[in-house]
């Protein structure tokens, strides 16, 4: 009977963790790879994560920049690294806002479909910062 009890106590000790477990190698949603906007250096993010409830989350990237002073025809391209939102999982429509400041200035929105599983062996789902 208490060998019983031990496997039964076992058993939901696991089940119980391994509920609480994030997703993995994008079994059960994707994380975010930002590509930064020379005018927005903030972004909101709203959507579901990979335990289907609803999460929002604000992400500092740092703006782009011009890739030089003098730019004779309109505006210079910018350049800045890739961020990553590491350990933020999302799944389905996810609403990004762009920002220049926490809570600063709106300077636009995208949605992004992130699909559960991976479609090319990666974890992540790129998305350009609005603005």
């Amino acid at each position: 009977m208490k060998r019983q009890l031990f496997v039964l106590l076992g058993a939901v000790v696991l089940v119980s963790v391994a509920s609480t477990v994030p997703a993995a190698a994008g079994t059960n949603g994707q994380q975010l790879e930002f590509v930064p906007s020379c005018t927005a250096n903030w972004v909101y993010i709203q959507g579901y994560n990979q335990d289907y409830k609803w999460t929002r989350q604000w992400f500092f990237v740092p703006p782009a920049v011009p890739e030089n002073s003098y730019w004779p025809k309109g505006t210079p391209p910018c350049t800045a690294p890739d961020q990553y939102d590491w350990g933020m999982w999302w799944k389905g429509r996810v609403q990004v806002d762009g920002y220049w400041g926490r809570y600063g200035q709106y300077r636009g929105t995208v949605f992004v479909q992130v699909p559960a599983q991976s479609q090319n062996g990666s974890d992540w789902v790129t998305v350009g910062v609005p603005g």
